[in-house]
């Protein structure tokens, strides 16, 4: 299932207050999503979920381009939303298309990986070429896989220990 994440508000506004100002921004922005099944995942969290859905004759291809498309508009405006992030500094309005728990999941394997192969290139003073597929879960390291985080081998993938110490 697809969704938006739209957000970026101050958390001590209500779901009605986020509603009203998600409202008028895809309003006053001509954004292409419909926001009339939206809604705040519990009480005053700055954000809200926008479930899409394919109009007549939409296909996925489609309704993935029109979610990107908003989703490009946002970032490219980059408007303040009277809040603040975590560093105190104001917070600006985003929009995301949710990820799967899946490709959450291997995003969160692959940055551990690439973390952890990036710092044993500082400790043991090496330089590296990595490169990172966070979509299919695979990590490179001087044009070699060493990890793959879909390998149907084990249920959390596997890395390639001896690239990664330098003795492969």
């Amino acid at each position: 299932r697809w969704a938006l994440i739209f957000g970026g508000w101050s958390t001590d506004l209500d779901e009605e207050e986020v509603l009203g100002k998600a409202r008028k921004l895809v309003a006053d922005l001509s954004l292409d999503i419909d926001l009339g099944k939206a809604f705040m995942p519990g009480k005053q969290k700055g954000f809200l979920i926008v479930p899409l859905q394919p109009r007549t004759g939409e296909d996925r291809a489609k309704l993935q381009r029109r979610a990107i498309a908003s989703v490009q508009i946002i970032r490219k405006v980059a408007l303040p939303t009277g809040g603040t992030d975590k560093s105190g500094r104001p917070a600006k309005l985003r929009l995301a298309i949710s990820k799967s728990p899946e490709q959450r999941r291997r995003t969160r394997q692959m940055s551990k990986s690439k973390r952890a192969v990036l710092e044993g290139a500082d400790k043991n003073a090496r330089s590296l070429a990595v490169r990172a597929d966070y979509k299919s879960g695979t990590l490179w390291l001087d044009a070699r896989k060493i990890p793959r985080t879909s390998a149907a081998t084990s249920a959390y993938g596997w890395l390639d220990v001896e690239a990664v110490s330098g003795h492969g």
